[in-house]
C-alpha cells in the first residue's frame, strides 16, 4: 500500500468492552496518526470467546459503516489490540479468565475471513507501549519501560522503537513480578506474590477490604479506586496503607526492572495513574530504594496518549508490519521508523 493518505481500523479489545475507530496517517510522516470517531460495544467477556467476536466483529462493521467514500477506498487493513498473549500469527496464545475461553481464539485469522482486510494482532499493552513510544510520551527516548497500571498490571519494553515480544509473545509481564509486600496473595495467572493482587486497580480494592476487615472499619460494598484515594488523601489510615503499598510496591518492581533493561524513560499510563500524589510519592520512593544509583535519576512519567494509546499503537503496529507505507517489516518486532 503506498498511498500517501491511508487509514487503518483500529481495534482495541479489553475485558469490558470493545473500542474501534479509523485511525487516519496523512502524508507527513512526523505528524500523529489521528485516531476518529470511537465506536463502544461491551466485550461480553464472560459470555465467551465467540461472544465478544461477535462484539469485535459489529464495531468494525460500523467503523466502515461510518467511513467516508475518500476513507473506504484507502482503508489499508485492520490492527487489533488484544488482551492475552498474542502469538505471531495473530492467535491467543494463552489469556487469564477475564475473557472466558479466549486462549486459542484465532484471531487475526478469524477477522481477515470476515472482513477480506489484511490484519495485524498484538497484545493491548504492547499496542499501548508502541502508541506512547512512537507518538507520546515516549517520542524521544531510545529505551522506553512503560506500566500500564488499571484493573491489572501490564507492561513493555520499547527499544529504538522496537517492541520487545519475547520468544512467546509474554515480554513485559510486569504485573508477575514478584514483591515481598504481596506475601502470598493470590496473582490472577494462578501464582502467589506477585506485584499485581496488592497494585492493579482490583488488587487496591481487594487490600482495602482486607485491612478494613481486619481493622473493624467499614466500608461500601461497591467502594472503588477513587474512593479509596479519596479517603488516602482525607487521612484515612487504612487507606493510606493501601495506597502507600501499592504504589511502593510497584516502584520496587520498576526499580529492579531498571536495572534489568537501563531505560531512559519509565512511562505510567492506566486508570491507577489517577490516584493522586500519595501514590506517585510512593511509587517514585519506592523506585529509588530499589534501582542502582545511575537508573535513580530516570525520569518516571504519566503517558500522554490516554486511551488512544492503545488504538493508535494497533494501526501503528499494522503499518509497522504490512508496510502500508511501503516499507516490508516484521510480524514479531515493531521497527520505528
Amino acid at each position: 500500500m503506498t498511498q500517501s493518505h491511508f487509514y487503518v481500523v483500529a481495534v482495541d479489545i479489553g475485558g469490558t468492552k470493545v473500542a474501534g475507530c479509523l485511525v487516519d496517517f496523512g502524508p507527513d510522516e512526523s505528524r500523529r496518526p489521528e485516531p476518529g470517531s470511537i465506536v463502544r460495544q461491551p466485550a461480553d467477556a464472560q459470555q465467551g470467546s465467540n461472544a465478544v467476536l461477535r462484539r469485535v466483529f459489529a464495531v468494525i462493521s460500523e467503523v466502515l459503516r461510518q467511513a467516508g467514500s475518500e476513507q473506504s477506498q484507502n482503508i489499508a487493513g485492520v490492527g487489533v489490540s488484544a488482551a492475552g498473549v498474542v502469538g505471531e500469527d495473530g492467535s491467543i496464545v494463552s489469556a487469564t479468565d477475564l475473557i472466558r475461553d479466549w486462549a486459542g481464539t484465532k484471531l487475526r485469522e478469524r477477522i481477515m475471513e470476515r472482513f477480506g482486510l489484511p490484519a495485524v494482532v498484538i497484545g493491548d499493552v504492547h499496542a499501548h507501549a508502541l502508541g506512547e513510544s512512537h507518538w507520546g510520551a515516549g517520542r524521544v527516548s531510545n529505551v522506553t519501560l512503560l506500566a500500564a497500571v488499571g484493573t491489572g498490571i501490564g507492561g513493555a519494553v520499547c527499544v529504538g522503537g522496537r517492541l520487545l515480544r519475547g520468544s512467546h509473545g509474554m515480554g513485559g509481564h510486569i504485573g508477575h513480578v514478584s514483591v515481598a509486600a504481596a506475601g502470598t496473595a493470590e496473582c490472577s495467572c494462578g501464582r502467589r506474590g506477585h506485584v499485581e493482587p496488592i497494585a492493579s486497580g482490583s488488587g487496591i480494592i481487594a487490600e482495602y477490604e482486607q485491612v478494613c476487615a481486619a481493622s473493624g472499619r467499614s466500608y461500601a460494598p461497591d467502594v472503588d479506586g477513587r474512593d479509596i484515594s479519596r479517603k488516602a488523601v482525607e487521612g484515612e489510615k487504612e487507606a493510606g496503607l493501601v495506597i502507600r503499598t501499592a504504589g511502593m510496591s510497584l516502584g520496587i518492581v520498576l526499580g529492579s526492572l531498571a536495572n534489568v533493561v537501563d531505560p531512559d524513560l519509565v512511562i505510567l499510563s492506566g486508570s491507577v495513574t489517577a490516584a493522586g500524589d500519595l501514590w506517585w510519592k510512593s511509587l517514585r520512593d519506592g523506585y529509588m530504594q530499589s534501582a542502582m544509583d545511575i537508573a535513580a535519576s530516570v525520569p518516571l512519567v504519566r503517558g500522554e496518549l490516554g486511551d488512544d494509546a492503545p488504538l493508535i499503537g494497533a494501526a501503528e503496529a499494522f503499518v509497522d508490519t504490512v508496510g502500508a507505507r511501503g516499507e516490508k517489516r516484521s510480524v514479531w518486532v515493531e521497527q520505528k521508523r
